[in-house]
């Protein structure tokens, strides 16, 4: 090794004063660009440490080593690097090429430590013995995060977080994700972003980096090894961030201990001696008296319990957001044509392509054309300014919908999970239609624009959304009268008029409330007058009906029966003169805290030939049926939001199955 070659003691003959000073300068010269550590032009770090970890790394045979065997390397790995990275000693200064080279092999263990848990699972539940022995061997598979972090941070910036601002159930399984992978993941993204304030441009130069993905039914690796840059350390980040994102808002939802929940057992073993069909029958039916059920009990399920932890995953998607734009940019400006790099671009295609190994054969695939990566880097700054200036730029459907046809199109191409998909496609289609699957996929058709496009057309142009309104709204603590809102009230509203008996053998008498759900063909969700079954059928999974009720059109909601929305008196929809199949929902925010604004005049374009009968209902309603998207947020708005949500998703649902129809589904 180069830096164990220089380490050695060098021995100098003095045999004349020339030779001398020739010696003194080699001396000096040697100091000067090699006693650092590094080499001068791709700053790789050449302490013993950094190299006896990347040989560790590279040392990995992943043909035959086992996920257990990959897991001590890694450790091993860990060790070495963090005699630098974790030092206390002040005159040891990690450079950015070992915190990276640490950040992977921290996260590559974390990784396979989890494929190794969820092995332990899988084979628990498939064998159907949950003994001592299967729950210690899964209790043992646990990742572990190190020691409790030192510092206690209250800025969204600053990470690891920690579980302090969190409460309620949700607090409880927080503090479990954190002591098994959350603080690792949380630490490891602090670490990436010290390396982006050092030094973004790193090259690390790796023969191997081998990930092991197995489960039961699969098993395959990829490798990864190669020149890690800048491209790489954005990729992470930006994946990461949109990981603890999620995490961070799931954390914000109050889940308190929830009263009532031991009545469900009994409830479901005595639905069929009620009359009732059974649970299995009709899973729509008793999934919504039981949730009601236990939302009447729980007056703070799911509410907003942490405004703090609300504020992190808004900061953590705009993080997400922004290292996305800057690993395209990388990649545009920078891995240009290059050799050893995982992502590049190439200039004769003008497409992005990724290189890497699967199961030791090497790939270089073409994942994305340079003009589908700059507009899908342009849509991601458009998402990030609206989250972060509330009202600004509004996001339309067409913009997520591309977003989504990028990302599904990068990673079926990237051929990453190509034998989950193979499994996939073959087990829930026939071999014609396999092929037909595979050959589509295969195509140059198969690109984000005409995706999107594709998607856009079914979905029309009704919906577009305002995140940073939602976020912002989210993250006050009020009421409803007051404008602000939480996850409860997005729910559909539900029936409160049948009250709960405190004193009863029949426990079925308990769960007669239910969600705010009507048909056209009379059927209606909240009472017992359900009809999905009434003659052995089964249409849509119970959701749609296609014999119209004996009776003209009617209204929907009436007023005599009393739902939970105080802010809408109001509740009775107008008769829109149609047949509807699917149906009709009452929603007590349907702007779901200001995230949608509903443009009227799309969902007229998506109703054809019942164009007039809808825009009469709608204009009955209240809704404006204009070219301007339109917020019903605020409570004197809340039926005409309702009103319009519920129409474009029947108008929707409809437009979805004639669109699968035609392709011959």
């Amino acid at each position: 090794m180069l830096g164990e070659k220089f380490t050695k003691p060098m021995e100098v003959k003095i045999m004349s004063s020339a030779k001398r000073k020739a010696g003194i300068f080699l001396i000096l010269f040697l100091t000067s660009h090699c006693g650092n550590g590094k080499k001068e032009g791709n700053q790789q770090t050449t302490s013993p440490e950094f190299q006896a970890a990347k040989l560790k790394i590279e040392s990995i045979d992943p043909d035959n080593d086992s996920v257990d065997q990959i897991i001590q390397y890694y450790k091993d790995a860990l060790k070495e690097i963090s005699k630098r990275v974790k030092s206390t000693d002040p005159k040891i200064k990690p450079t950015p090429e070992e915190k990276y080279l640490y950040f992977l092999a921290d996260t590559a263990l974390l990784f396979h430590q989890l494929v190794k848990f969820l092995n332990a699972v899988a084979k628990a539940i498939i064998s159907g013995q949950i003994d001592q022995n299967s729950l210690q061997n899964i209790i043992n598979s646990l990742p572990q995060s190190p020691p409790a972090r030192i510092s206690v941070y209250q800025e969204e910036s600053n990470l690891p977080y920690g579980c302090y601002q969190t409460s309620t159930l949700s607090g409880t399984i927080c503090t479990f994700l954190d002591s098994i992978f959350l603080q690792r993941m949380e630490n490891n993204l602090k670490i990436l972003r010290e390396i982006e304030s050092e030094n973004p441009n790193i090259k690390v130069e790796i023969k191997r980096v081998p990930v092991k993905i197995q489960l039961i039914v699969f098993s395959y690796y990829l490798d990864f090894g190669g020149e890690h840059s800048g491209d790489m350390i954005y990729f992470f980040d930006s994946l990461l961030s949109l990981i603890d994102a999620l995490f961070r808002f799931t954390f914000s939802i109050s889940i308190p201990l929830p009263q009532g929940v031991m009545d469900i057992p009994t409830y479901l073993s005595q639905i069929t001696s009620a009359g009732l069909p059974s649970l299995s029958e009709d899973p729509i039916l008793h999934g919504g008296r039981i949730l009601t059920y236990l939302l009447i009990n729980n007056g703070e399920l799911l509410k907003v319990s942490s405004a703090v932890e609300v504020k992190r995953a808004r900061y953590q998607l705009s993080q997400a957001l922004e290292k996305t734009q800057k690993f395209i940019n990388f990649i545009l400006e920078k891995n240009i044509n290059t050799t050893n790099t995982i992502f590049y671009y190439d200039t004769e295609k003008e497409v992005v392509k990724l290189r890497y190994k699967r199961n030791g054969k090497s790939q270089d695939v073409e994942i994305l054309k340079r003009s589908d990566a700059q507009n899908f880097a342009n849509v991601m700054q458009k998402i990030n300014t609206n989250l972060n200036q509330t009202g600004n730029q509004l996001i339309s459907t067409r913009d997520l919908s591309y977003v989504a046809s990028v990302l599904l199109v990068g990673l079926i191409k990237s051929g990453i999970i190509d034998p989950i998909l193979d499994i996939v496609i073959k087990t829930v289609g026939s071999t014609q239609q396999t092929q037909l699957v595979q050959k589509f996929l295969s195509s140059d058709l198969f690109q984000p624009t005409f995706i999107s496009n594709v998607i856009s057309s079914v979905l029309g142009d009704v919906i577009y959304f305002d995140f940073g309104t939602m976020f912002s709204n989210l993250s006050e603590f009020s009421n409803l009268s007051d404008g602000k809102t939480s996850l409860r009230d997005w729910l559909p509203a539900w029936s409160i008029y049948h009250p709960i008996p405190t004193n009863t053998q029949k426990i079925t008498d308990k769960f007669r409330n239910n969600f705010a759900v009507e048909w056209d063909c009379g059927a209606k969700l909240y009472d017992d007058s359900i009809t999905q079954y009434r003659e052995g059928r089964k249409e849509f999974f119970g959701l749609s009906c296609t014999s119209p009720q004996p009776q003209p059109d009617t209204t929907h909601f009436p007023k005599t029966i009393t739902f939970n929305v105080q802010m809408v008196p109001d509740t009775e929809y107008p008769a829109d003169g149609v047949f509807l199949r699917f149906p009709y929902i009452l929603f007590q925010d349907a702007s779901f805290g200001g995230l949608i604004l509903i443009k009227g005049y799309g969902i007229l374009g998506l109703a054809g030939q019942n164009s007039s009968s809808i825009n009469s209902f709608l204009q009955a309603c209240g809704v404006d049926t204009g070219t301007t998207p339109k917020s019903y947020f605020q409570s004197q708005d809340r039926k005409k939001g309702s009103c319009a949500l519920s129409i474009y998703l029947q108008l929707l649902i409809e437009n979805i199955l004639n669109f699968i129809s035609s392709q011959g589904g």
